[in-house]
């Protein structure tokens, strides 16, 4: 199973973890996908299943290969990248089992409340 999903809607893309496995741990992986998928710019990790709700988000620049100086912690996320999130957790909830969220915050995901 990968530690991740890509997903580019309207030249945005977002890697979203899919366990508790952090993703930021298969970059090479995730490069050799974004040159397959032919994508350059802004990339957000949505971090929520291996990191939990703090720190959950984090920029970077990329063009052909990620610039790792450009990894920032992202504080301001643009409504379109949270609804997107949003549906892909409500639509793969079978993910959210193999994630270090604690029961509490699983129940309040299962309920769309957590995001």
């Amino acid at each position: 199973m990968k530690s991740f999903e890509i997903i580019i809607k309207n030249s945005k893309c977002v890697i979203l973890s899919t366990s508790y496995v952090n993703p930021l741990s298969d970059l090479n992986i995730i490069e050799k996908e974004l040159n397959k998928k032919q994508f350059n710019g802004e990339v957000c990790f949505d971090l929520l299943l291996s990191n939990g709700k703090d720190d959950r988000f984090i920029k970077a620049n990329y063009n052909s290969g990620f610039d790792l100086s450009s990894f920032f912690p992202l504080k301001d996320i643009s409504p379109s990248i949270l609804e997107l999130c949003k549906f892909f957790y409500e639509e793969n909830l079978n993910l959210v089992d193999n994630s270090i969220l604690t029961k509490a915050q699983k129940f309040l995901l299962r309920k769309g409340k957590l995001l």
